[in-house]
């Protein structure tokens, strides 16, 4: 990377941590900006109503989400997806995402079940993942 951009080694760490930092605290942003809009649902629903209470709900699931990873500069691809996707990715999504990079072999078969995020969420992760910059990610 460094012949390619002529930032020295620590120049280059500094910057990976500094895009690090800022994809975690823009996407928990991004989920607190959720939450706000939920309170303003709420706010606006008719007390007593089902409605009020499924909105209730939703808040309390956006405010409990929480990442199922180390936040660490390792998986900034990770944080990366749910940056760009606005919402954070589940612990089976990571242990799949886990089971595949660690595959052995170039011939690898994956079974996930409808709704699961295959294609959504698994894909574009691992292609952001495989692509070094010298690998050709095809689908």
């Amino acid at each position: 990377m460094q012949a390619k951009t002529a930032l020295d080694d620590a120049k280059i760490d500094s910057l990976v941590l500094g895009i690090t930092h800022y994809l975690v605290v823009a996407s928990r942003r991004n989920q607190m900006k959720k939450a706000l809009s939920e309170i303003g649902k709420i706010e606006k629903a008719s007390e007593g109503s089902k409605a009020k209470f499924l909105l209730i709900q939703t808040l309390g699931e956006i405010l409990s989400l929480k990442r199922h990873y180390p936040v660490n500069i390792e998986n900034r691809n990770l944080l990366w997806f749910e940056y760009s996707n606005g919402y954070l990715l589940r612990q089976n999504q990571i242990e799949k995402i886990e089971e595949i990079t660690k595959a052995e072999g170039k011939n690898l078969l994956v079974e996930s079940p409808t709704g699961f995020g295959k294609t959504k969420a698994i894909v574009p992760t691992l292609n952001r993942i495989k692509a070094d910059g010298e690998t050709l990610v095809v689908n």
